[in-house]
């Protein structure tokens, strides 16, 4: 493969090389910097020797040839340069160097070096690694002959090879690039692949005109190897060269003292014409034979590599199938193993459901200093679900209950003052706070604790404003009581409750009125979303109580009030609700710290003015209602797969209940 240098600076292009290694990485750690502390900087590199020293070519010289190798990238962007040549490029820049070095025939070009070294003892032969790849100085021009130029024998050109040395570090006058003629940089030329073949290269001899200059010439052998070669076809000027010329003892007269190392020409061993008739016929029937020898070689030796090969891949493909029908087998055998499993654990989750239930009333009844050890079940500590008041198609509700995700339980623990409805609840410590809220006939202001310890439960001051669907969540032990209002009067206010001192105080005022809203708190900030001011909202505001006021985020994509709010694994789920045409199954989750929204798989069961709830991680919804139906199950998120799974509850009536309120508590 012809390789020409091109200088980034003096945008000069040298020649002519080729390569003597594979492309690869590093071969000179150090190339192209000042010391050897540091690493080159064009770490893709490639072994290359002379193959014809010429003039290096000026950017005039060589556009034309190359102007398909520029490319633009993008507007406005000044030409790049792609530095892999087609074949008939190489061609003609081989042609332009040919120029520039005074060649006036393609046939007077130095022939190729044999990749195999000359014999040892000829002189400029060498045994060394190929050098590394070297920007080369500019040759001065030749003066082109009258005649044939002479062609250097293959022990000078394997000397010439020899000479490039490997680049020393700091002495490269610019940042250099390789341009490589063909795009298989495996494939011979000039010749080099047959040349490979041949264990020493046979020489031609130039005529000795006396001893004494015969006498000049360093020693060799004093005949070169009569075996025939075969004519190379230069792949770059699709031309015939031998390489390898035979000279035979009648042709070679007095000219049997030349060496190895003496330089010819083509037509300085042409021996006489009558020679030529004579031995024309035998010459062209060895060369022939040498050929069809060599082919039927050649293809004989891929037709076996050829076979091994296909006989290796069928084995592997045969080896591969075998252990895929076992790997299939025992997939078959787990698949069944899993389901045995997965029937036992049911099993098992349903006693332990009845046995933690009973376990935990028989503590709340009999042991009471024993309720305030936390619960674990399998090294995680339990939680609770508390259900609170609600409707359930029937009746406005007093009752409350625990649902236990870890058991899959479902305990009464009493009942509230009174029934309420449409409130909303949160948590701080170890009460629980039940806010506004209505009955049907009237709403409410008012504000319940309950002590979860003493099961006891405490009035506390009232709102200053009427509030039902309302959003309530707790900050730095604080309760922020969001919206909400009543049929016909929609609030933008909010309402902070302080515990230590029993009073509520006035907030700042959100860019929205909100009603049927929801919100909940996620890290320092308080966020609230969409609602109903008239019509359906789907904005969302944020309140940093460290700020003082109400930032908008990003909205959501869909319109939705009635809907429920929960924080998992430091994300904001929407989840449900109702747009004034449909009840919602849709979840939508904002990503607090890319500031916007993903949507994730809808429930099984569309729900509006149901309950979320985070217990270990995991996002629970329960109840709620559509088109007039209350629902009576619960859904988890399965957040690593995207998908929701009904969960199983062994008193359905408990959990089948809308506008409910709910929160969760550590289990004691």
């Amino acid at each position: 493969m012809p390789i020409f240098l091109f200088n980034y600076n003096s945008r000069q292009l040298h020649g002519i090389f080729r390569a003597v290694s594979d492309g690869d990485w590093k071969i000179n750690p150090h190339g192209w910097v000042g010391n050897t502390s540091r690493e080159t900087l064009y770490p893709s590199q490639v072994q290359v020797e002379v193959y014809s020293k010429c003039p290096p070519l000026d950017h005039a010289d060589y556009n034309q040839i190359i102007k398909n190798c520029y490319h633009q990238e993008g507007t406005g962007h000044r030409n790049k340069m792609m530095f892999e040549l087609k074949k008939v490029e190489a061609q003609n820049l081989c042609r332009a160097f040919d120029r520039a070095a005074g060649v006036v025939n393609a046939n007077s070009r130095p022939q190729p070096v044999p990749r195999s070294m000359p014999p040892a003892g000829v002189a400029g032969a060498s045994s060394s690694a190929a050098p590394a790849l070297k920007p080369p100085a500019a040759a001065a021009p030749k003066a082109a002959p009258a005649a044939a130029a002479p062609r250097p024998a293959p022990a000078a050109a394997a000397a010439s090879a020899a000479a490039a040395k490997p680049m020393e570090n700091g002495t490269a006058p610019g940042a250099w690039e390789v341009m490589a003629g063909g795009k298989n940089p495996k494939a011979p030329v000039w010749g080099a692949g047959a040349e490979e073949a041949a264990a020493e290269p046979v020489n031609n001899a130039a005529p000795a005109t006396s001893k004494a200059a015969a006498a000049k010439e360093p020693a060799g052998p004093s005949t070169p190897p009569a075996t025939p070669k075969a004519s190379i076809s230069d792949p770059v000027y699709n031309e015939e060269s031998n390489s390898n010329e035979v000279t035979s003892k009648a042709s070679t007269g007095s000219q049997s003292g030349a060496t190895p190392g003496a330089s010819s020409q083509r037509t300085s061993s042409t021996p006489p014409v009558a020679h030529q008739v004579n031995g024309a016929s035998a010459d062209l029937e060895g060369k022939l034979s040498a050929v069809h020898a060599a082919v039927s070689a050649v293809d004989t030796a891929a037709a076996d590599a050829l076979w091994n090969c296909l006989t290796s891949m069928t084995n592997q493909m045969q080896s591969c199938m075998r252990e895929n029908a076992m790997l299939l087998h025992g997939m078959r055998a787990l698949k069944v193993e899993n389901s045995i499993l997965k029937s036992e654990i049911a099993n098992v989750r349903r006693d332990t459901s009845r046995v933690g239930a009973a376990i935990n009333l028989e503590i709340a009844a009999e042991s009471p200093a024993l309720s305030n050890i936390p619960h674990t079940f399998m090294g995680k500590r339990i939680q609770d679900i508390f259900l609170l008041g609600g409707h359930n198609g029937g009746a406005w509700l007093d009752s409350m209950h625990l649902y236990t995700p870890a058991y899959r339980s479902i305990s009464d623990v009493g009942k509230m003052p009174f029934a309420r409805g449409y409130g909303g609840a949160a948590i701080i410590g170890r009460s629980i706070y039940i806010v506004g809220g209505g009955d049907g006939a009237s709403w409410l202001q008012t504000a319940v604790r309950y002590d979860i310890d003493t099961k006891e439960w405490f009035q506390i001051s009232d709102m200053e404003n009427v509030r039902g669907s309302l959003a309530v969540a707790a900050l730095d032990g604080r309760i922020y009581a969001m919206g909400g209002g009543q049929p016909g009067i929609n609030h933008d206010s909010i309402e902070i409750f302080s515990p230590d001192v029993n009073t509520w105080a006035p907030g700042p005022k959100m860019a929205a009125s909100r009603f049927t809203t929801a919100g909940a708190t996620l890290g320092s900030a308080i966020y609230i979303t969409g609602g109903f001011d008239g019509s359906y909202l789907n904005s969302v505001e944020m309140l940093d109580p460290r700020v003082g006021r109400w930032q908008p985020v990003a909205p959501m994509a869909h319109k939705r009030g009635s809907h429920v709010c929960t924080v998992a694994d430091q994300d904001l789920y929407v989840i449900g609700g109702w747009d004034a045409k449909d009840y919602l199954a849709g979840v939508e989750i904002f990503d607090v710290r890319s500031g916007g929204w993903r949507t994730a798989a809808p429930m099984a069961a569309p729900r509006a003015y149901g309950a979320a709830a985070t217990v270990d991680g995991s996002v629970f919804t329960l109840g709620g209602m559509q088109s007039q139906v209350h629902n009576e199950t619960v859904e988890r998120y399965d957040a690593a797969n995207n998908k929701w799974e009904m969960q199983t509850v062994p008193v359905p009536d408990a959990v089948k209940r809308a506008f409910l309120s709910a929160c969760v508590a550590d289990a004691y």
